[in-house]
């Protein structure tokens, strides 16, 4: 059931591209934007953007349709860095995204690459699909999208969550392959993270305070 409606949803996304061209071409007023809870698109706006935004929600559908369980795993700390978790995930040359709490915009520089890929990584909320896959709660919403792009032109996604259950946690998700794929046995269709970080809200905080700077 997973796998058509993960391809149903795949299907959705590319006509909504075309859609978000005939949107950016097309004048729209506010007032009908605000009625469909679409916001109006800056100048500055891309269809890259608007996708990315689209492939970010599908991705969570996806993970939500998983069974979900509520408890927690806390490793030593040792603070590893995220890039030792995941090293596929690579050096990206540039980067931006936004938060949905402000509704800021970053374009990322070296330093605040860095600040992604050394972000301490010790705590996990993966607990693998025969446990559920997710040790999250079911109300999490996107609070922090980050695109990456690798000098080969690919791209890399960094993505956190937030939930009103569980506020002093948020829920990062970097993924190093973000194209919608199956397992070996044909199953848990969608976009796979490479690894699954429960980050505290100091260090979230932190996070925001080194990619703004």
């Amino acid at each position: 059931m997973n796998n058509q409606m993960g391809a149903a949803l795949t299907t959705a996304l590319n006509e909504l591209e075309i859609s978000a061209i005939h949107l950016a071409a097309t004048p729209v007023s506010t007032a009908t934007l605000n009625a469909l809870s679409i916001e109006k698109p800056e100048p500055t706006s891309t269809l890259h953007q608007l996708k990315r935004h689209l492939q970010g929600w599908i991705s969570r559908f996806l993970l939500l349709t998983q069974p979900l369980l509520f408890g927690f795993v806390f490793l030593a700390p040792t603070n590893t860095p995220m890039i030792n978790i995941c090293p596929q995930f690579g050096v990206p040359v540039a980067g931006m995204g936004y938060d949905t709490t402000t509704w800021t915009d970053y374009n990322l520089d070296a330093q605040a690459i860095q600040a992604v890929l050394n972000i301490n990584s010790d705590h996990s909320f993966w607990v693998g699909y025969e446990n559920g896959g997710f040790a999250w709660t079911n109300d999490v919403m996107p609070e922090l999208t980050l695109t990456f792009t690798m000098a080969d032109g690919s791209e890399r996604w960094f993505d956190v969550f937030w939930s009103e259950q569980t506020p002093d946690a948020y829920y990062a998700l970097p993924f190093a392959n973000p194209t919608p794929y199956a397992d070996n046995n044909g199953e848990h269709y969608g976009t796979h993270p490479c690894a699954a970080i429960l980050m505290t809200a100091p260090e979230y905080q932190a996070l925001l305070a080194a990619i703004s700077a």
